[in-house]
């Protein structure tokens, strides 16, 4: 076995004969042994971490990833207040995610459930939500293509000397969009954030005089969300 694949294998797997260890030169041995060592010390500090504070070492995550558990967590915080309130009494929004019944019903999707029987079915809350997540509702953008899709268009629109507004991870947009609906988080971003028009006039229905019911502004459904998300 030639010197560097045997360097390689003992990266990549610590069981490795006495045998071929042999082959391996003083310089190749010092190198090896400090490698396995810093992962040793490495993996020693997670123990102790995970030991004295209760809490499991982490990793930072990729930016450019949506974690799906956060995801749902932060919206089941602000939506259902993490279950507590499961059915809007100012609209058909139900559940853990605040998933429109009325749209399910459209989408024959209730399985026969009334409202308050789909509030009580935490699986099938989550089975709609994934489908809305990875775009399996008919005619209804997917959550994880929208924030791609919206962070692509907009980010460099909104991160500009003059408006610099630009501060949404992928997930929160995905949290927009599940508020807003794809189309008002274009909206949202376009007319509110790179116009600076005011919520109002770009939602008439939703802020103001014609607003047909109470609403959060889009960062403090944000705000929420992100406490939810990370707590």
């Amino acid at each position: 076995m030639p010197e560097k694949n045997l360097i390689k294998q003992f990266l990549k797997n610590k069981e490795t004969s006495y045998q071929d260890s042999q082959k391996l030169n003083p310089e190749q041995r010092k190198f090896v042994n400090k490698f396995f060592n810093k992962n040793k010390k490495e993996k020693d500090s997670s123990n102790l971490i995970e030991k004295f504070t209760n809490k499991k070492a982490t990793v930072a995550e990729d930016p450019n990833v949506i974690n799906f558990e956060k995801l749902k967590k932060g919206i089941s915080a602000v939506e259902s207040l993490d279950g507590k309130l499961m059915i809007n009494p100012q609209s058909t929004a139900t559940g853990l995610y605040g998933q429109r019944f009325s749209e399910l019903e459209n989408l024959n999707l209730t399985k026969g459930l009334s409202r308050e029987d789909f509030s009580k079915d935490i699986d099938y809350q989550n089975k709609i939500f994934e489908m809305r997540y990875n775009d399996q509702l008919k005619d209804i953008p997917g959550l994880k293509k929208s924030a791609y899709d919206l962070t692509e268009e907009y980010e460099s629109q909104l991160n500009v000397p003059d408006k610099n507004v630009w501060n949404y991870s992928l997930d929160e947009v995905a949290a927009l969009v599940n508020f807003l609906g794809r189309g008002g988080a274009r909206k949202y971003f376009g007319n509110v954030l790179r116009d600076r028009r005011t919520l109002e006039d770009v939602f008439p229905t939703k802020y103001g005089e014609e607003a047909e019911q109470d609403n959060k502004t889009p960062e403090e459904y944000l705000r929420l969300y992100r406490e939810g998300r990370d707590k």
